[in-house]
């Protein structure tokens, strides 16, 4: 499945009912709920929003989600999509795969493959880190480098693997330490870096299941045009959430776009390899 991309985020095409009416969806490694919003596999439940507090669908490019996270997030007992695939044998095995595309100009803002894996779209090999908690994709993070020093985690951390987000997220107190790290300024509470100082901005290095994965500076940058102006903003922000090992960390898109993913739910484990440019 094509993925298109959006300002800071990625859907795709789904259809639902007979005849078919057209939904396009954020495919959300973070949610369990199938939902669009209005006035699929067969005998999937949906939900259909009908009025929103505010005006998040009126400016999105999508018209709403299909959660790809396991089934303890859905809290009304639906089964999610992806477990309604698995029970009517329609995907070859039970995984499914994300590339997200790192070219805001490509037509093709990634692919979504449901029972396997692109090889064409990673260099060398997955590297697989196991679930921690059958909720989320949540896993450990061993430790966060910031220019080849461990700066975070030092005994380990949880994040979540998700999709759904377009940036990193972390407890407030560490992505503030972050952005002073590297050089962001606080601007109507976004923070900014001038994008001349990204040739000499750190290295950030998550290290999973013994793995290094490096972010350089122009992966955790988003570049933007203001009036003919050039804008670098940050690919950090602040998320308090809490498990029962501590606060999570989410990475997001800006990490994903970096490298492959594949979710394992045969296994319960997350694979990542250096996405193609």
């Amino acid at each position: 499945m094509e993925v298109e991309m959006g300002t800071i985020e990625y859907s795709g095409e789904i259809s639902i009912g007979t005849p078919p009416q057209y939904f396009k969806v954020l495919f959300d490694t973070g949610s369990s709920d199938l939902w669009v919003n209005g006035s699929t596999i067969s005998n999937q439940q949906f939900l259909e929003t009908v009025f929103e507090t505010d005006d998040i669908l009126l400016n999105a490019t999508f018209d709403g989600i299909a959660g790809l996270a396991y089934p303890p997030l859905e809290p009304d007992g639906m089964t999610p999509i992806f477990d309604n695939m698995i029970a009517q044998n329609l995907v070859e095995l039970p995984i499914f795969s994300f590339y997200l595309n790192r070219n805001p100009n490509d037509p093709v803002g990634g692919e979504l493959i449901f029972g396997g894996y692109d090889p064409c779209l990673f260099t060398g090999n997955l590297s697989w880190a196991p679930v921690t908690q059958k909720d989320y994709w949540q896993i450990q993070i061993d430790n966060i480098q910031v220019g080849g020093t461990i700066a975070f985690c030092a005994e380990g951390c949880q994040a979540v693997v998700d999709t759904g987000s377009s940036l990193i997220s972390g407890p407030p107190d560490d992505i503030k330490q972050m952005q002073n790290l590297i050089g962001a300024h606080l601007n109507n509470d976004t923070y900014f870096i001038e994008c001349s100082n990204r040739s000499v901005m750190p290295d950030i290095t998550f290290t999973i299941n013994g793995i290094p994965y490096p972010l350089i500076p122009e992966a955790y940058t988003l570049v933007f045009n203001d009036n003919e102006t050039q804008l670098c903003m940050s690919g950090f922000d602040s998320f308090d959430m809490n498990s029962p090992n501590g606060s999570f960390w989410i990475l997001g898109d800006v990490f994903l776009r970096a490298y492959y993913s594949v979710f394992d739910r045969g296994n319960d484990r997350v694979g990542f390899a250096p996405a193609v440019p």
